[in-house]
């Protein structure tokens, strides 16, 4: 019988985004079962994970060849890509090797791929300035916004 779910995605650390849950919980006699998102998690998911399908489009990539490349079944992954079941980070960072792309990127649109590199230009600036000029920077930035 195939394994669907490496024990590592049990044991790894969650996504920080909020998205990334336990991937399942136990039922009334003890065997798994999906739990059951809100609309509001279900959102969530959907907004985070919502670039992955244009990068797999970019990749030439099917649904099926994804399921297979993480030993998962395509069923698993569609809830994913539909944000009705929530992902690990392992998994998360295991489709970004599949799709050649580093993990921060599948948060952009892989037209605005440099985008996640600025992004995280930004946050590493932002890190190391003190809160006085942190909050000078933010205001130039909104400054700059209005003028646009």
């Amino acid at each position: 019988m195939q394994k669907i779910y490496s024990d590592e995605t049990f044991r790894s650390r969650k996504f920080s985004f909020g998205c990334i849950h336990s991937p399942a919980v136990k039922g009334q006699n003890g065997c798994m079962k999906e739990k059951q998102l809100t609309p509001e998690e279900v959102a969530k998911n959907r907004h985070t994970l919502r670039f992955v399908k244009s990068w797999m489009k970019l990749r030439k990539i099917t649904q099926r060849k994804l399921a297979e490349d993480l030993s998962m079944s395509e069923p698993s992954v569609s809830k994913w890509l539909n944000g009705k079941v929530n992902m690990t980070l392992s998994q998360f960072v295991r489709v970004a090797e599949i799709l050649e792309a580093r993990p921060e990127e599948l948060l952009f649109d892989p037209a605005e791929k440099d985008k996640a590199q600025k992004y995280k230009e930004a946050a590493e600036l932002a890190e190391n300035l003190d809160p006085e000029a942190f909050e000078a920077w933010i205001a130039a930035g909104k400054a700059m916004r209005k003028r646009d």
